[in-house]
């Protein structure tokens, strides 16, 4: 369809073009070309999709053609990838106007159209840029041909060098520039990667910090503090067992007096026994009454009316739900204690 325009573009004297005009020859027929095969394809295929189709096949082939003629032509002058470049523009809009070749309204081009002619076109565009940069110095085509090239492809490479005329047996030496540069660029970019990730561990050690410090610490209540060895208050803890620290059972004056009353009691009747039996009953006397001041409290609330009210008032004033709990302890020491007393006063 369009061999004859590309074959025009290819037998060019492209070194020996002088001025920059308008759009060359072989444009117009490739325009042409294009109409005329869009024209019929509108109204030989069935439906609108397989028109977009046709449409996607014919931008992206005429890209690669047009880009394969350029390759093809012996050199490329300065002032000749000037021309290449303006009738390069002209050939995308000829492309862009496909989709609208023999419908009733001039229409935009569909988004993903117009992403295949850009995508085409623009490779076109980037050859004929880096043919535009001086050979002289290498330093300045390499680095030229990086930017329009990230990849750096060698053949590509090679191409533009012929087409700028530079003789096949310099060509290694460029090539070892494009390497070094290469090189460079790796280097650059792994440089990078180390202080963002420098960076990324800074941050994150620093973290922790700024949240300990930006958040505040909860206060914790009085009833669950950890008490201080120097201080004789001690604080109420209400739980299922007694803890490894809980203080002995006091005993006030009163209960002390009832105590040495009921075992007083106990040895009077114990001396009508005999001497062993007398003997055995007061050392059992005495291991009761030791157990019982020893014992420590179930629950872990000190006994004793002012010790009591005090820890009750201190419980009443954090919750009432620690206040009822409190209460229910108290009652059960008491029940405990009762206990305690009918047992040894038997």
């Amino acid at each position: 369809m369009c061999a004859p325009a590309l074959a025009a573009l290819t037998d060019a004297p492209w070194h020996d073009v002088q001025t920059v005009g308008d759009q060359s020859e072989y444009v117009l027929l490739i325009a042409s070309a294009i109409e005329a095969a869009t024209s019929v394809a509108r109204v030989s295929l069935s439906g609108p999709r397989y028109f977009r189709s046709y449409c996607d096949k014919l931008a992206s082939r005429i890209s690669e053609r047009y880009m394969t003629a350029i390759v093809q032509c012996k050199r490329i002058s300065e002032i000749g990838a000037e021309q290449l470049l303006l009738d390069a523009q002209a050939l995308k809009s000829v492309l862009l106007r496909v989709p609208s070749i023999g419908a009733d309204d001039d229409a935009q081009p569909p988004p993903t159209y117009a992403r295949i002619v850009a995508q085409g076109v623009g490779r076109i565009e980037a050859l004929l840029k880096a043919i535009l940069v001086p050979t002289d110095p290498a330093d300045a085509l390499v680095g030229r041909f990086l930017l329009l090239f990230p990849a750096a492809p060698r053949d590509v490479f090679r191409h533009v060098l012929s087409l700028k005329g530079v003789k096949p047996a310099d060509h290694p030496a460029y090539l070892r520039v494009l390497q070094a540069h290469q090189r460079q660029t790796q280097l650059d970019k792994q440089s990078e990667v180390d202080k963002q990730s420098e960076v990324d561990k800074k941050d994150q050690l620093d973290k922790p910090s700024q949240i300990t410090s930006d958040v505040p610490v909860a206060a914790v209540p009085s009833a669950y503090a950890t008490p201080d060895p120097r201080s004789s208050s001690m604080p109420v803890h209400v739980t299922g067992r007694a803890p490894a620290s809980a203080p002995l059972v006091s005993r006030t004056s009163a209960g002390r007096a009832n105590e040495h009353s009921r075992f007083g009691s106990t040895a009077e009747h114990s001396a009508h026994l005999s001497p062993s039996t007398h003997h055995a009953g007061q050392s059992q006397t005495t291991f009761q009454s030791t157990t019982y001041a020893n014992m420590p409290d179930p629950l872990g609330i000190t006994s004793g009316p002012s010790a009591s009210n005090e820890q009750c008032s201190d419980i009443d004033a954090q919750s009432p739900v620690l206040a009822s709990l409190a209460a229910n302890a108290t009652a059960t020491r008491t029940k405990i204690n009762e206990n305690l007393r009918k047992f040894m006063s038997t």
